[in-house]
């Protein structure tokens, strides 16, 4: 067998020659697997989220939540939210991206950070995007006559919003059914029972 390196009078050359092919193959297989990766991703991003399926979906969340706590680690908190409302494009009631978005706004607020305008934004979508979840929670807790639980969910729609006209709107019809009725003046908000 022939070697195919160059040879000369010195053996560590050929041992050198061998360090030098392994560290280009090396590097050429690693620059291919990113390659790959970045096309995946591509892929991935160019659809939209009721195209993915379900392990696209599941790759996309733990892709975007892996961005936003990286981001939150360097402290680029306008990133790490940008990241974490990505997931909800895919879940909107994911709660490991409602808890890092939490996370990363006691985090941003704990070092003095004011909170940019885009911040503010993103937590009112936030907040919005909880409500909606628990709206369609308390219909479904309603409709299985699961009272207490429905009475849980328009609590907890109406801590985040006490005017929200639809959470008052559904305490009204339970507090009706149980035969509840409220001093005039009353805000609909949840009692201290």
């Amino acid at each position: 067998m022939h070697s195919t390196l160059p040879q000369t009078g010195n053996s560590g050359d050929g041992e050198k020659g061998f360090e030098r092919a392994a560290d280009f193959e090396e590097g050429r297989m690693a620059r291919a697997i990113e390659e790959e990766i970045v096309r995946e991703k591509t892929l991935l991003e160019e659809k939209l989220p009721e195209e993915l399926s379900e392990n696209e979906r599941k790759l996309q969340i733990k892709t975007w939540i892996e961005r936003s706590r990286g981001f939150l680690h360097e402290n680029e908190f306008d990133q790490a939210l940008s990241a974490a409302e990505h997931v909800f494009q895919l879940d909107s009631g994911n709660p490991e991206a409602s808890s890092l978005v939490d996370e990363i706004k006691q985090r941003a607020r704990s070092q003095g950070h004011e909170e940019s305008t885009f911040l503010q934004e993103l937590y009112q979508q936030e907040i919005q995007t909880r409500i909606r979840r628990y709206h369609q929670e308390a219909h479904e807790k309603l409709a299985a006559r699961q009272w207490g639980a429905a009475r849980l969910t328009i609590e907890k729609i109406l801590l985040l919003n006490p005017r929200d006209a639809e959470g008052r709107r559904l305490l009204q019809s339970l507090e009706k059914r149980e035969g509840i009725t409220r001093p005039t003046g009353s805000e609909g908000t949840p009692s201290g029972k």
